[in-house]
């Protein structure tokens, strides 16, 4: 008499052995070094429940593969792409370091970067075509009045984005993950605005499609209607 297999045990031999994801590498190498980070995350995040359901662990598989497929890394150490659960299924969350990840896999940039701004900061908006000129206070920085993001290309030119703080609470407005942009993450959720908009100026780098969609899936825009909800959309999409 044959046992059944639990959906766990099932997900921990596809991770290890699965065929459709070791074809997504160039090497063995790649896709064990994927697959250790994917598992010490999957543990660390509190993902691998011994009772979970099949769907579960299907989203959770689909979830990884998803990260595979544009050569990421999961996790909060790289800050590529989180894995979070919502409403009992495992969903992707691009982080800025993933985005940036990807940008610089143009031959065309030497550098993309994103910051934020504290009223304590000395800065000065030297353009579009300019980096801004900013120094961080070392201490008693206030409160986070925006975000820039840079692009520095091979010939010279630099690119540069800037959003302030009400264009940043738009975004979180209709995030549906309300505790990522209150707690130590915030900021980095902040990067992210400004970011995706200076990537319409900058090479489409493979993958970036995918990620502005798992991005947005983590937005209700459904909660907003009118005008408000036309200028949140222009804010969370101008990059596409």
């Amino acid at each position: 008499m044959s046992m059944e297999i639990k959906p766990y045990d099932k997900f921990l031999g596809e991770l290890e052995t699965g065929e459709a994801l070791t074809k997504m590498f160039p090497n063995r190498r790649e896709y064990e070094r994927f697959v250790s980070t994917a598992r010490q995350v999957c543990i660390q995040e509190g993902l691998l429940i011994p009772n979970e359901s099949e769907p579960y662990y299907r989203s959770l598989m689909k979830a990884i593969s998803q990260i595979a497929s544009v050569g990421l890394l999961p996790g909060k150490i790289h800050q590529h792409v989180d894995l979070h659960i919502e409403k009992g299924q495992v969903v992707c969350r691009p982080q800025y370091q993933g985005l940036i990840e990807l940008c610089m896999r143009s031959e065309k940039l030497v550098t993309v970067f994103a910051d934020v701004i504290y009223s304590g900061d000395t800065f000065e908006d030297m353009g579009p075509l300019s980096e801004p000129l900013h120094k961080r206070a070392l201490e008693n920085r206030g409160k986070r009045i925006g975000a820039y993001a840079v692009a520095v290309f091979k010939e010279g030119v630099t690119v540069c984005e800037i959003t302030n703080e009400d264009e940043i609470k738009k975004v979180k407005g209709v995030a549906k993950t309300q505790n990522i942009w209150d707690g130590p993450f915030g900021d980095e959720m902040a990067k992210k605005v400004p970011l995706k908009r200076l990537m319409k100026r900058l090479p489409k780098p493979d993958g970036w499609a995918e990620l502005v969609d798992w991005d947005n899936e983590d937005y209700d825009l459904q909660a907003n209607t009118g005008t408000k909800a036309r200028q949140i959309q222009a804010i969370i999409n101008e990059a596409q």
